[in-house]
């Protein structure tokens, strides 16, 4: 048996910037982990056992339908970057068992795999901002990949879990995956000419001191939507756009370069920033008005949302943290417990 641990994360600043050229984002590793166990499976099917809190499948597939479903998957995505209507790419990856099939067709087309059953637990909330959807791919990869023998690097890893990425959401930051396969806190580039980097953060002891993850409830929207509402912000207003996303640079190369970063200032101006481009739902932005009237500092942590009552992840900083409870009690909102900067995927 194969048994692979992918963490989770959570963007501490730059989200929805980092989609564009010249943008950075600091991102980190959190402690809930999606376990990925694999096995041989002697009917020579693929058989996947999904099981976590809010969601649970279990699906049998061979390799032709796999390769069917990531061709499929290809061509939408075609057709979504000429468009950037993401419906019918949306529709095809969320149908029952999709999503893995598009990883193992990914796979088969470049590697022989043998047939195997594949069982994941996942203890982070899916859909929620924490990069679940690289968290799953990136530990079946690993998993698969090391069951069949195959030597593969971190950026042969990056490369194929983004792949799978760009399915899941239509335009991936990259974020994601770095974040969860490198570990650590790491401050993530995307460059003027399209190119990605990243380089661990060093000498940031105590960053993280009265931080807390909120989760204000999944949104309706998912993750390639919630771009989408940026994206249409960028081309309506697109010299404050600009100036908002130098000002999220800004903040990233503030919290890098100081020994000892304003957090809560820090915070406080990114999530007026997202607020401001439309990713934040009504709820979230009236408990973020309490948590600041408050003495608290807040900001979306995930791509947001926008119609219903949730937007996901809420960093906060709050030294009152049992005032911070009773808010979020107020609101239905729950405290996560998890410690921030764990190791990366197993590997």
């Amino acid at each position: 048996m194969i048994v692979i641990r992918a963490p989770a994360k959570i963007i501490i600043f730059g989200e929805h910037f980092i989609v564009s050229k010249g943008s950075q984002a600091i991102i980190t590793t959190v402690g809930l982990h999606t376990t990925c166990s694999l096995n041989d499976n002697p009917n020579n099917n693929f058989h996947v056992i999904f099981k976590s809190a809010t969601f649970n499948i279990e699906v049998e597939f061979t390799e032709t339908e796999a390769k069917a479903i990531f061709s499929e998957a290809q061509e939408l995505h075609v057709q979504y970057n000429k468009t950037k209507d993401i419906k019918e790419l949306k529709t095809l990856i969320k149908k029952e068992g999709n999503f893995f099939k598009a990883v193992i067709g990914h796979l088969t087309n470049k590697y022989l795999i043998a047939p195997c059953v594949i069982e994941f637990q996942c203890d982070a909330p899916l859909g929620s901002g924490m990069g679940t959807s690289a968290s799953i791919a990136g530990s079946m990869i690993t998993a698969i990949l090391k069951h069949n023998g195959i030597v593969f690097s971190k950026k042969d890893l990056f490369d194929i879990t983004k792949t799978i990425e760009d399915l899941q959401h239509g335009s991936s930051s990259g974020a994601d995956p770095a974040a969860i396969i490198n570990g650590g806190l790491l401050n993530y580039e995307h460059k003027p000419d399209g190119n990605r980097s990243f380089q661990e953060v060093l000498n940031k002891d105590g960053w993280d001191k009265d931080l807390y993850l909120i989760h204000t409830g999944n949104p309706q929207e998912s993750t390639g939507e919630m771009v989408a509402i940026s994206n249409e912000f960028k081309r309506i207003n697109p010299t404050r756009f600009e100036q908002l996303l130098n000002r999220s640079n800004q903040i990233c190369r503030d919290f890098i370069n100081s020994p000892d970063p304003d957090m809560f200032t820090l915070i406080n101006e990114n999530g007026l920033l997202l607020e401001e481009i439309g990713v934040v739902s009504e709820k979230v932005i009236n408990f973020s008005e309490m948590i600041r009237e408050n003495n608290g500092a807040i900001k979306i942590a995930g791509a947001g949302g926008r119609a219903g009552e949730g937007a996901g992840i809420c960093l906060v900083i709050m030294k009152d943290k049992e005032k911070l409870i009773d808010i979020c009690n107020q609101f239905n909102f729950i405290l996560l417990n998890a410690p921030l900067m764990v190791a990366g995927i197993d590997n």
